[in-house]
């Protein structure tokens, strides 16, 4: 945990050699098959293992001159007043250096262009009306379907 907080999430690993990731990735599998074998020794044992390998991938990415992840992160209030979107740029910022909050909801940029990408009106007029600016979101009722809480129509 310590370890995504100053790297970022999955990115320690890619910053290091493939043979050194391999191993790694070896290393957490046996941790892995471990727990699921319900070994306590075994799990003592490989999770030590696993340390020592983060340790060494840490070193590693070190002395390769990578650098912790500066993660950037924006933060707006939700129009209804429920909470806050804390906005990422990419998955490995997602928990670097951002303490929990309650009410602090984070988004990916990816995420955000996976439910955007849904809205397929709103995408168009964007694109069609340059400055276009969304200011509320309504859910419609599909009408050919009728009221949720109608009769049963038999």
């Amino acid at each position: 945990h310590q370890a995504e907080k100053i790297w970022g999430v999955d990115r320690l690993p890619y910053l290091v050699s493939h043979d050194l990731r391999q191993k790694f990735w070896k290393a957490q599998e046996q941790l892995n098959e471990a727990i699921r074998a319900n070994d306590g020794d075994r799990v003592a044992d490989r999770a030590a293992n696993v340390r020592r390998g983060l340790e060494m991938i840490v070193k590693a990415a070190g002395e390769a001159k990578e650098c912790p992840l500066d993660a950037e992160v924006w933060e707006c209030p939700m129009p209804g007043g429920t909470g806050v979107l804390r906005l990422v740029r990419a998955f490995p910022e997602h928990s670097a250096r951002l303490e929990p909050r309650d009410g602090v909801v984070t988004w990916t940029l990816e995420e955000v262009a996976r439910v955007l990408e849904g809205m397929e009106l709103v995408n168009v007029v964007k694109d069609q009306i340059p400055g276009a600016y969304v200011q509320t979101v309504t859910r419609k009722i599909n009408t050919t379907q009728g009221e949720p809480n109608d009769d049963i129509p038999f």
